[in-house]
């Protein structure tokens, strides 16, 4: 990352200060779970800020995560948020951008809950897998597991992960590109509809804090740029 002064950020060349850029801004925007967006504690809803109605719902008290100054806080035993029908799904290239705060692993901070193998999952304190499935074989999956090639940890972190048009994928950690010993490719569509949890039979259940969560349909360096920005100023 070339860092350029108090507030910038640098990816490919390119720069951006943290200034009015909002995930709306970009038509590929998919959904955006925006820091502040759940009004009451506990959580029964994280409106989908897109206008595309990707809403995560929690109709089941118990299993509502909490709510403190719009910090979202998942307990680890069945907290969880899920759509109501459908999903959100990613069928080439992708921008997932998420603002967390945990150091506990084994954990899924994205998910599918009607389909087995569909994961953003923190395995360690440095590495984030994830895991899709082949709609059309139900054998077939494409697993990545992208280590912090840098040393650092998961912990207070925000990370934006990429898939190109070629299926090759890459992580920032808090604005640094990580850089793998070898290239990733990440096959299949992605398909999500839960936060916080798992399939199958609801694991991995999410045990910490979540900020903010952008998804996109789209690659490039300036919403890389953006994105980081924005996570980084939470």
């Amino acid at each position: 990352m070339l860092g350029l002064g108090t507030g910038f950020y640098g990816v490919g060349g390119k720069t951006y200060n943290g200034g009015d850029w909002l995930p709306t801004d970009e038509s590929s925007l998919e959904a955006w779970y925006k820091f502040g967006g759940p009004t009451k504690n506990p959580v029964d809803s994280w409106p989908d800020e897109s206008g595309n109605g990707h809403h995560m719902l929690q109709a089941t008290s118990a299993n509502q995560p909490a709510n403190s100054s719009g910090v979202i806080t998942f307990d680890g035993t069945n907290d969880y948020l899920q759509k109501a029908s459908g999903k959100i799904a990613l069928t080439a290239e992708f921008t997932v951008g998420i603002k967390f705060d945990s150091t506990v692993t084994g954990r899924a901070l994205l998910g599918g809950v009607n389909e087995n193998n569909e994961m953003f999952k923190i395995m360690d304190s440095n590495t984030l897998r994830i895991k899709t499935s082949n709609e059309t074989t139900s054998s077939d999956n494409s697993t990545v597991n992208m280590d912090l090639s840098d040393g650092s940890t998961f912990g207070d972190s925000h990370i934006v992960v990429t898939r190109d048009s070629s299926d090759d994928v890459r992580i920032w950690h808090n604005g640094v590109e990580q850089t793998p010993a070898s290239a990733q490719t990440l096959q299949y569509r992605v398909d999500i509809d839960a936060m916080g949890v798992r399939a199958p039979s609801l694991t991995n259940y999410w045990n910490g804090d979540i900020y903010e969560m952008q998804i996109f349909s789209s690659t490039s360096a300036n919403l890389t740029a953006n994105v980081i920005a924005r996570l980084a100023s939470l």
